[in-house]
């Protein structure tokens, strides 16, 4: 029997579904992809997926899902913004693919070769967009959506390179997330010395991908995570001499990322961002005063969902503090447990399986 008829009903449905997560986690900001209808395909196949499997297993990490959810449509509720639902419907989306791909029925490593794949093409976008301008705003004119692609003019006006995209904070992203995958192939794979050394230079590109792109939040959220992941990971008495070897090689990226910071146009604009700038929030500290003035008198129960974003169009620019402000107190509790139980989760996931590549991708992922 050849390998394709192997492949159950199930398979190739999770298969679809996760063809149509990667175009909308990575492309929903071009002339291809219509958001509304990928999500609904989505849900349609994830919803196939469960039905096929008839028994669910609502795991914690599900739960805590399920309060996130619930929070969000009590906040529809006391919400009169339009888009409100909107939010509401795409957690619930969010919600059934977790259910839809928690099933295992994918080959993990399948599911990050796509994701390096995806990642590597906004790295490269970014130092193309450094090398050749006109060859990237050609591209970007062809496949960008309207709206994207003048955000993409706005932000290369001000000297931040998006690479194919029309945010700059996508391609940011995707190159942290690159760093992350291959810092823990960097640690835990048995590899001769010329892979781990082509990890290490993959790892700086991604760090110096998200200095081109101008992120400085993604920056530091991405050097932090790499710091307390390589502590959880090696600091105790089995592990110091690979802890030292961790801190070796962190000395070495400190030193040539500041070789790239002094010595190129797009790192000097960055430090200049640190330093000269009179606002270091660039006037997020200015939002959230906002925000938390106007939530004096709803700070248990919050203005209801999408509130933030009808007072600020691209929301608090804080997760913590929008949370606060759409469903107060009450919702803010609700996240903060949800997110430090999976990341106490984690933590434990990884202390016991560090041989498991998911596991040591997952911490990274939640610490950044």
């Amino acid at each position: 029997m050849d390998s394709v008829s192997k492949i159950t009903f199930s398979k190739l449905i999770q298969y679809c579904s996760l063809f149509f997560l990667l175009c909308y986690i990575f492309f929903w900001d071009t002339k291809f992809i219509q958001s509304r209808i990928v999500l609904i395909v989505l849900l349609a196949l994830c919803i196939m997926n469960i039905v096929l499997h008839k028994k669910i297993f609502i795991s914690t990490p599900a739960k805590g899902w399920l309060a996130v959810l619930l929070c969000t449509l009590l906040g529809v509720a006391g919400s009169g913004e339009s888009y409100a639902t909107r939010i509401c419907l795409q957690l619930f989306i969010c919600f059934a693919i977790f259910l839809a791909f928690s099933f295992g029925e994918l080959s993990y490593k399948t599911i990050v070769r796509l994701f390096i794949i995806l990642c590597s093409f906004y790295c490269a976008g970014l130092f193309l967009h450094t090398i050749n301008p006109h060859f990237v705003d050609t591209i970007n004119e062809s496949i960008l959506a309207s709206a994207a692609y003048s955000t993409y003019q706005e932000l290369s006006s001000y000297s931040y390179y998006t690479g194919f995209s029309g945010f700059n904070c996508m391609s940011a992203l995707f190159a942290a997330l690159l760093s992350g995958i291959y810092l823990s192939k960097l640690f835990f794979e048995k590899k001769l010395l010329l892979k781990k050394c082509v990890y290490v230079g993959i790892i700086l590109i991604g760090i110096i991908a998200t200095i081109i792109a101008q992120k400085r939040g993604v920056f530091i959220a991405c050097a932090t995570a790499i710091i307390i992941m390589l502590l959880i990971t090696f600091a105790n008495k089995k592990n110091a001499k690979k802890f030292l070897v961790a801190i070796l090689l962190l000395a070495i990226f400190m030193v040539s990322i500041y070789y790239f910071l002094q010595t190129n146009a797009s790192g000097e604009q960055f430090l200049r961002r640190f330093m000269e700038s009179d606002d270091i929030s660039s006037g997020r500290f200015d939002i959230y005063l906002s925000l938390l003035s106007e939530s004096k008198n709803t700070f248990v129960f919050g203005k209801g969902t999408g509130a933030s974003q009808a007072l600020f169009n691209m929301g608090a620019h804080n997760i913590y503090l929008q949370v606060y402000f759409d469903h107060g107190m009450i919702g803010l509790f609700v996240y903060l447990f949800w997110f430090v139980f999976n990341l106490i989760y984690t933590v434990k996931l990884f202390k016991n399986n560090t041989n498991i590549a998911i596991v040591r991708q997952m911490l990274f992922i939640s610490l950044y």
